[in-house]
């Protein structure tokens, strides 16, 4: 969508009047998430030659970046494969921010309670200083 806001390009006038249907873009989301989680696993291109995750989603987005140049044949949208590819991005990042932040929250909040947990502790037979023997 954003790609067909440009204004310099002829393309992108072509895709501003076209329909994209299709979840390709997605795919593409899914496969960059999965060489961000797991980088050296091995995926079967053409279901015969294993090559590492993060090594195939790049061949994969030099592919869609190259043809995003030419004219779209066949009905294919390849600004979308790269739209999906960002996106693939950029989602786990912000949600291993949100993670992050959530956990300095709570290990603040632990550290107030335990804090004020300490004005409130019983001590068995009163406390050992010596201050004030007779009051338990």
């Amino acid at each position: 969508m954003l790609f067909s806001l440009l204004p310099f390009d002829v393309r992108a006038a072509a895709v501003r009047r076209s329909n994209i249907i299709g979840a390709s873009g997605a795919i593409y989301g899914l496969l960059l998430a999965y060489a961000l989680y797991f980088p050296d696993r091995p995926i079967y291109m053409y279901f015969v030659f294993p090559i590492p995750a993060k090594i195939f989603v790049a061949i994969m987005g030099a592919i869609a970046c190259s043809l995003v140049a030419r004219p779209s044949a066949g009905g294919v949208a390849n600004a979308t494969h790269l739209g999906g590819l960002l996106v693939g991005y950029l989602y786990p990042q912000e949600r291993r921010g949100s993670i992050r932040s959530s956990e300095l929250k709570y290990r603040y909040l632990k550290w107030k309670i335990n804090r004020v947990r300490k004005k409130f502790d019983v001590y068995s037979g009163g406390r050992a200083s010596g201050y004030d023997r007779r009051v338990h």
